[in-house]
């Protein structure tokens, strides 16, 4: 357990916000949805022509070469869970009826590489916006043994004892947690099994890269897609 929380705490980051998005093995049974569609956020389809398009926009300079061998497509694969993190908190604040600030994009992609006019930068400025808005509005509440260590059992990048992790295990940290995870559940979300369903979700650190990495929906079963067999560490973004 110790040597696996250690390997994937080297996990490069996509984003500051995209810390732990490197995880999980999804098997494929059946056949039913549209293979054409990355994602669906409820009825909301993500196609991966909308994906193929966001994607060229964030790394205009790669190769197509690159942009097809296992590090583009882990590349490709953060896009596509911020794509879908940013309609799943879009959904919560509207729902939770949560006042999100305009986002600023000069402020936003300040030591970032993301391109100011790439729709990318859109993506994550609102996605950013929005966590930013539930972090504030969240009550924390004391939160138990039980809770943080189901949180430390689903990390990345903390110590290597729980009680070594506990004191970043917040109160604050804990019930964001939560409104992330019933954010995603909310949402309805189903992945292409061609991508990882799993999300990387950063603690505020100035110290720390570490976070909690929670499932991402459930995998919506598409005819002819591939298994996924391995999950390479996630790129730095166009870095």
């Amino acid at each position: 357990m110790q040597s696996a929380r250690r390997t994937r705490g080297r996990s490069r980051r996509l984003t500051a916000l995209v810390a732990v998005a490197a995880l999980g093995l999804l098997a494929l049974t059946g056949c039913r949805s549209d293979p054409q569609v990355a994602a669906y956020v409820g009825g909301t389809e993500i196609t991966q022509a909308h994906l193929d398009s966001v994607f060229n926009g964030l790394y205009p300079s790669v190769s197509a070469e690159l942009k097809a061998s296992p590090e583009g497509q882990q590349r490709r694969a953060s896009v596509l869970q911020l794509m879908v993190m940013r309609q799943v908190l879009d959904r919560y604040v509207a729902k939770h009826q949560i006042v999100v600030a305009t986002p600023d994009l000069t402020a936003a992609l300040q030591d970032t590489n993301i391109p100011r006019t790439s729709e990318f930068a859109t993506v994550y400025t609102r996605f950013k916006a929005d966590q930013d808005a539930i972090r504030a509005a969240v009550k924390p509440t004391p939160a138990t043994e039980q809770q943080k260590r189901e949180a430390y059992a689903q990390s990345v990048g903390f110590p290597e004892t729980f009680a070594a992790a506990e004191p970043q295990l917040t109160d604050v940290e804990i019930a964001v947690r939560k409104a992330v995870v019933d954010a995603i559940a909310d949402a309805d979300v189903r992945m292409n099994p061609r991508y990882r369903a799993v999300w990387g979700q950063a603690i505020e650190s100035a110290t720390s890269q570490a976070g909690f990495f929670l499932p991402l929906g459930a995998p919506e079963v598409v005819k002819d897609a591939p298994r996924v067999l391995t999950a390479p560490d996630s790129p730095d973004s166009q870095g």
